[in-house]
């Protein structure tokens, strides 16, 4: 079994965050990453949002970023689910659902709706699977036109 522990992202971590981004990015990402717009959001996401990260030893394996949000039409804030990622190797460990569970907790705590998804063709059906365990669905995202961003 393995033992992970968890805690929120300190600046210090922010390289490793972003190791952990270019490993989804190459599993799943669409579009092209800009690996500046990535650390960016790092940072914004550790200073004005959370950023939890699941540690196995001294290895950062796991992480997840919420930043504070609002859709266009309302003044009423949410915390967006920017990415959630554990390393292939720790997949069959509960990782990803105790990064799940957290951010949930911490959405409870900070009495504000937390808005995740799955923003990738692969594996949809699984990761879907997944956050339905945590969330209620409320939509599905749909591409059109220059679809072979869906390729890359």
């Amino acid at each position: 079994m393995i033992e992970a522990k968890y805690r929120g992202a300190r600046p210090a971590d922010k390289a490793a965050v972003l190791g952990l981004l270019k490993e989804m990015h190459d599993e799943v990402g669409m579009f092209n990453m800009s690996e500046t717009k990535v650390a960016n959001k790092i940072d914004t996401v550790i200073q004005n949002g959370v950023c939890f990260v699941a540690t196995v030893g001294e290895e950062i394996v796991g992480t997840l970023g919420l930043e504070p949000g609002d859709m266009w039409y309302s003044d009423d804030g949410f915390l967006s689910e920017r990415w959630t990622f554990v390393k292939k190797k720790f997949r069959r460990s509960t990782i990803g659902k105790d990064l799940l569970r957290l951010a949930d907790e911490y959405g409870h705590w900070s009495n504000q709706p937390v808005v995740a998804g799955v923003f990738s063709p692969n594996q949809v059906a699984r990761k879907n699977a997944l956050f339905r365990r945590f969330f209620h669905p409320v939509g599905e995202i749909f591409i059109g036109g220059d679809q072979d961003v869906l390729r890359r």
